[in-house]
């Protein structure tokens, strides 16, 4: 009895084992890493992968464009954070334009993405991101009027394109 109660343990340990080398097999395919070679704006950076650049779109956010208010302010954040530094990227999708659309992770474990939205450098994109987490993390850096927060109103970089496709239309 007690023979196949150890041998019931054995197995379980085997399995937990192959679970987590699956686990991390499966996290070594889908996580890429890269160095940062440019900062485009707030929510777009080049990262040299494989030995080519790629164009990278941050998930979930979206930042000011670089000719609205803050964009400028906003690429520069993000530039101090992560520019030449090696860092993680979580492919999610790719956009209409090609990029590839994703989060990144510097440090290891620091989200750049949520970082942004943490620290008031750009809107959740409420199209693409419904975790309330993310909205809880905005509405504390407009509170504490944090990066873009600073000087209100500001337009969110979705309506501030629409206006701009509008008024070329016209």
């Amino acid at each position: 009895m007690r023979r196949r109660q150890t041998n019931r343990k054995r197995d379980n340990l085997s399995l937990w084992g192959l679970i987590v080398v699956v686990l991390i097999a499966i996290l070594l395919v889908f996580v890429l890493d890269g160095r940062v070679i440019k900062v485009h704006d707030g929510d777009t950076v080049t990262v040299f992968y494989q030995l080519k650049p790629v164009r990278i779109r941050l998930w979930g956010i979206d930042a000011p464009e670089l000719r609205q208010d803050d964009g400028v302010k906003s690429a520069q954040a993000l530039r101090k954070l992560i520019f030449g530094k090696k860092v993680l990227i979580e492919p999610k999708d790719k956009d209409r334009y090609g990029r590839l659309v994703a989060v990144i992770y510097v440090d290891d474990t620091l989200n750049v993405n949520r970082w942004l939205v943490r620290n008031g450098w750009a809107w959740v994109y409420r199209r693409y991101n419904k975790e309330a987490e993310w909205l809880r993390l905005e509405e504390l850096a407009r509170e504490r009027r944090l990066g873009l927060w600073q000087d209100e109103p500001n337009i969110p970089p979705w309506e501030w394109r629409r206006q701009k496709r509008k008024n070329k239309s016209r």
